[in-house]
């Protein structure tokens, strides 16, 4: 394709009159591998909107979200926590674990297949709980490069009140022997989860003012009650690091 955007330049493509996936004419031309691999991301949008548009002209709303594709992602879930508990191996190596992951990663590949109109909000809860899953099964398979990878995934996916990601990633990074990045990546994570601790009493204390509902005082007091109990266990571990240090 021309690099200055103020050039116009005609390329030899068709489109299969059936599919309308768009394909060069020509296999000839100078530029033909990195077309094709543009092509080929436009063609695969094109296939997921057709899947998931069925049939409509145009995305739907946000909400309400269809549930077969949340059905299944839990069923996923459901049955690679089931393999997990079951393991198959005294170090936790053994075919129940394999078996998890396996069904993590089509779990997790499910979710990232989730059409683009659909909430945001939803998706990142979905991964994290998934990344932060599969990260355990793969610290007990002893793999902890790569549940280092699935916890700083989760903590990504979800910033605040994902302190289990952070204890992922600190296991799996002494597992490696990588203590100051173990220590620091503690540090960072009880921060942001103070953080948002403090953030949501304000909510509380707000909705308090505002005369809500008691149900969803209680609600929102519950979260304060789960947000303080994971940072203790977050912050009792960061401190254990640093006392090794000294």
């Amino acid at each position: 394709m021309a690099t200055d955007p103020d050039t116009f330049e005609l390329l030899p493509l068709v489109m299969d009159p059936q599919t309308k996936a768009i394909s060069l004419a020509s296999n000839s031309h100078p530029k033909k591998n990195s077309l094709q691999s543009e092509l080929e991301i436009l063609n695969k949008t094109h296939r997921s909107l057709q899947q998931n548009l069925e049939g409509q002209q145009a995305p739907p709303p946000p909400v309400p979200v269809k549930k077969n594709r949340t059905d299944q992602i839990n069923k996923l879930k459901e049955s690679a926590n089931t393999a997990a508990k079951k393991g198959g191996g005294g170090d936790g190596s053994g075919s129940g674990n394999a078996e998890a992951i396996k069904l993590y990663t089509l779990a997790l590949d499910m979710a990232h297949g989730r059409p683009g109109w659909e909430p945001a909000g939803l998706l990142r809860e979905e991964l994290a709980q998934l990344y932060n899953l599969r990260s355990a099964a793969y610290s007990s398979g002893r793999s902890y490069a790569d549940a280092w990878i699935d916890a700083k995934c989760s903590a990504e996916s979800k910033t605040a009140g994902n302190a289990t990601a952070y204890l992922r990633g600190i296991r799996a990074l002494t597992e490696m022997g990588r203590h100051r990045e173990a220590r620091l990546w503690g540090e960072q994570g009880l921060k942001k989860e103070e953080d948002a601790l403090e953030n949501v009493r304000s909510q509380v204390y707000s909705a308090q003012k505002q005369g809500a509902n008691p149900q969803q005082l209680s609600s929102m007091k519950e979260q304060v009650k789960g947000f303080e109990k994971e940072i203790e266990e977050l912050k009792g571990v960061v401190t254990d690091l640093k006392t090794q240090r000294s």
